[in-house]
């Protein structure tokens, strides 16, 4: 199983629809256990760029429902990536 993500930002959130129903494509593929969509958030170089790329709770929330509507997997909308307690593993 695999886990999509997504960072969602003000580049792409208009094409939440189009990434949605790509997911859909994919999960007839190989079998997508979720969909985690995270918000843009600002840290080392990117802060740089957050004229470009953030966007608001507000958008974010609105593109997270249109997600869960259209996608047929499970989605887990990530507001602060720091939050969270990952590990990550490398596969060789």
């Amino acid at each position: 199983m695999v886990t999509s993500t997504t960072v969602l930002t003000e580049v792409n959130i208009a094409s939440i629809t189009s990434l949605a129903n790509l997911i859909n494509e994919l999960s007839e593929e190989i079998t997508i256990a979720n969909w985690k969509i995270f918000k843009f958030k600002p840290k080392g170089r990117g802060k740089l760029y957050r004229h470009l790329f953030d966007i608001s709770d507000e958008e974010f929330l609105k593109a997270i429902e249109t997600a869960k509507r259209v996608a047929r997997v499970k989605v887990y909308p990530i507001r602060d990536p720091d939050r969270m307690r990952v590990k990550i593993v490398k596969k060789d």
